[in-house]
């Protein structure tokens, strides 16, 4: 399914009209007192609305709801109150077997899942040991203010979802844990389309939050993640197209304080296509590409933030390796890394900078800004690259081995070196050692050049929280904010 087919599911399904469904009430005093009652008298179409209240499985291990091959809706009747679904300290909330399933104004709490063979057939496969809350398997499924809580399975730590196409809206996931991929949402083929959620403290062997695989199309809209973690790739989201190519769209979408240990502190793309659109990463820690890790894939970003992040070694702001990548109307600043503290480029295929702004990012060794290698020229036009910083080296953008830059109307200020390695001047370039009407970081005692008269001032003001002194803004002057201003000795304001 490609993802237009994915959009194309998503409205015709939310508009199809629904005629003559019954409507099922299940709680004390109404049609049935019991789920499972509920289901025995529900047919194709119909609604089973829930009471408020908390609502468990018959027997440990075992799911609250249990739907095969249903065409129904299950929603709670009290939007305002709506009830829990709790599978316990090992059960599921809800598994879907096939069919086409509607989901609404529901809590669904997840326990610690066991493998086990839940359709019968003699053997286990991954979508039975997905989704510690909720776990769906070749059906078509729509999930409403619906609210994902724990969880955890080897895949999926709340979400499992496997040959299917999942519509989320308003779906908030928090807190799930899974072994290997998706500590809170496991897409494998089919599409995931999830707008207008968040999905918040969840953590996976590879990506935290969301993981999507298996030639899945992927898009999410006004979504925000944040403190998720991941052992390897993908602190925020993983988008592994080694199966099949995944293509992902994301629009409007937020990703703050998530980690990982090897790549991919936000985002981490392998192969497939990445598109963006007004994307924010910020305060993301990885090994490599701290904001975004993209490698052999496509990758598209217009309009985005990539801000304070950290990298132990390759790209701070964000890393592209083989692929191509078209970069336009983006922010990479206050970035770090030893190479390419904004951004690190490596045998890349194609890349184009385009209004890119380049500002306050750190190499501990070599560029600051970029650092571009390979046998594919790198082409920058109309950025700005200000006030970047490297310990050995070029400050600004460094283009080394075979990869030739190729630069026109780019402003470069504030750095001891701006440029170096091979690049043509195509024109329209300006360099200058100070940034014009810029604020100068580390000019504490605000004389226009940062040198022993900051120092003495930062001194004075040590321990504080407040002012100029307070270089990397963390709310507190000390060692940080020494090494700042030592790193921007004797530039001009």
């Amino acid at each position: 399914m490609s993802i237009n087919r994915a959009m194309q599911f998503t409205v015709l399904y939310l508009t199809a009209p629904i005629a003559g469904a019954a409507i099922i009430t299940v709680g004390p005093g109404l049609d049935v007192e019991t789920i499972s009652d509920a289901l025995v008298l529900a047919a194709d179409g119909d609604e089973v609305a829930i009471a408020s209240g908390t609502w468990v499985a018959a027997a440990a291990g075992e799911p609250v709801l249990h739907l095969y091959q249903r065409d129904l809706t299950i929603r709670a009747i009290d939007a305002a109150d709506p009830p829990v679904l709790d599978g316990g300290n090992t059960g599921r909330a809800v598994v879907i077997d096939g069919g086409v399933v509607t989901l609404q104004d529901l809590v669904l709490k997840g326990g610690t899942v066991a493998s086990g063979d839940i359709d019968g057939d003699g053997i286990t496969a991954d979508w039975e040991r997905s989704g510690g809350a909720i776990t769906m398997n070749t059906a078509t499924v729509v999930l409403n203010r619906v609210s994902l809580q724990g969880g955890t399975a080897f895949h999926g730590g709340c979400m499992g979802a496997w040959a299917t196409d999942v519509q989320c809206t308003n779906v908030d996931v928090a807190g799930g844990t899974a072994t290997f991929f998706g500590g809170g949402i496991r897409v494998h083929g089919g599409s995931l389309v999830w707008s207008d959620s968040s999905a918040t403290n969840c953590s996976g062997d590879t990506g935290g939050a969301l993981a999507g695989g298996g030639g899945c199309d992927v898009i999410l809209q006004n979504v925000s993640i944040d403190h998720c973690t991941a052992t390897y790739y993908g602190g925020g989201m993983c988008l592994d197209s080694s199966q099949s190519s995944v293509n992902t769209t994301l629009n409007s979408v937020t990703v703050l304080q998530c980690s990982a240990s090897q790549s991919g502190g936000g985002v981490y793309a392998y192969g497939g296509v990445l598109q963006a659109v007004n994307l924010v990463v910020e305060q993301c820690t990885a090994a490599n590409g701290a904001g975004v890790d993209a490698i052999d894939a496509v990758l598209g970003i217009d309009i985005g933030s990539l801000r304070d992040n950290i990298a132990s070694d390759e790209g701070g702001g964000l890393r592209v390796v083989d692929g191509s990548a078209l970069l336009e109307h983006i922010v990479l600043q206050r970035n770090e890394a030893v190479y390419g503290g904004g951004a690190l480029l490596d045998w890349c295929d194609a890349v184009t900078l385009l209004d890119v702004a380049c500002s306050d990012n750190n190499a501990v060794l070599r560029g600051g800004a970029l650092y571009a290698t390979g046998t594919s020229d790198t082409y920058v036009s109309g950025c700005s690259v200000s006030a970047n910083t490297a310990g050995l080296g070029v400050d600004g953008m460094v283009f080394a081995s075979s990869n030739a830059g190729l630069v026109s109307d780019t402003s470069f200020c504030g750095q001891t070196v701006h440029i170096g390695g091979t690049w043509s001047d195509l024109g329209g370039n300006t360099f200058d050692n100070s940034c014009v009407g810029a604020s100068c970081i580390g000019d504490v005692d605000g004389s226009g050049q940062v040198g022993p008269g900051d120092v003495v001032g930062l001194i004075f003001l040590w321990g504080s929280g407040s002012g100029a002194a307070d270089c990397d803004d963390d709310g507190l002057v000390g060692v940080l904010d020494l090494i700042v201003v030592l790193k921007r000795w004797g530039f001009d304001c």
